[in-house]
């Protein structure tokens, strides 16, 4: 689990958020385990990151996916992809993803 201990003086116990390496590492991880039997994950890349108010991530994901475009239908030249986004939601207390959705360009 990507969450780390961290003992105050007093001994307790408290959580340490996760930080941005292990976030994208998290979020990639979720991103790929869910899409991958479903999509070709043509040129993925970490495109942005955004940390929120309550310590969440937000990671977002773009890749090459083929179109179906009339003009490749007709075997003429045009674009026979489009780079699509997603944006992962990293819990930042213990690491973990929570959502993912379509980010508009």
């Amino acid at each position: 689990m990507a969450e780390q201990e961290q003992r105050t003086e007093t001994g307790a116990v408290s959580l340490q958020s996760i930080d941005l390496k292990g976030a994208v590492k998290v979020a990639r991880n979720f991103f790929v385990d869910t899409f991958s039997g479903d999509e070709d994950l043509a040129n993925l890349h970490f495109e942005e990151v955004e940390r929120v108010d309550n310590g969440d991530w937000l990671i977002t994901f773009g890749y090459d996916r083929k179109t179906n475009n009339a003009l490749a239908r007709l075997g003429l030249p045009g674009n026979l992809t489009e780079r699509v986004y997603f944006q992962v939601r990293v819990d930042g207390y213990p690491g973990e993803a929570l959502a993912v959705k379509i980010r508009a360009e």
